[in-house]
């Protein structure tokens, strides 16, 4: 439902100033039990200080719920670990 309407331009959204590292521990934390059953281990590297980024924190919690979800779930059951690497530059493409 959100999909369709933020392709219409008819979605709602509050931006503010997200604290990208705390969103990332608090997601994590909420999933703990799911990734303890997918026999996951999140293992958080983020750099010193905070990572600021716009968006609708909202939305931005239900984006990274969902993933982090998705990864406990479609993982195989296997121990494992999920890691961020401690960089505020992006990722290099792997093409």
């Amino acid at each position: 439902m959100e999909a369709s309407k933020a392709s219409t331009g008819n979605l709602s959204v509050e931006i503010t100033t997200v604290l990208l590292g705390e969103l990332v521990s608090q997601v994590t934390g909420s999933t703990r039990t799911g990734s303890k059953k997918a026999g996951l281990y999140p293992v958080l590297q983020l750099p010193e200080g905070k990572i600021p980024a716009l968006g609708d924190g909202r939305y931005l919690w239900r984006i990274m719920d969902n993933l982090f979800s998705n990864v406990c779930n479609m993982l195989c059951p296997a121990p494992g670990c999920i890691s961020t690497p401690p960089s505020r530059t992006a990722m290099p493409s792997s093409t």
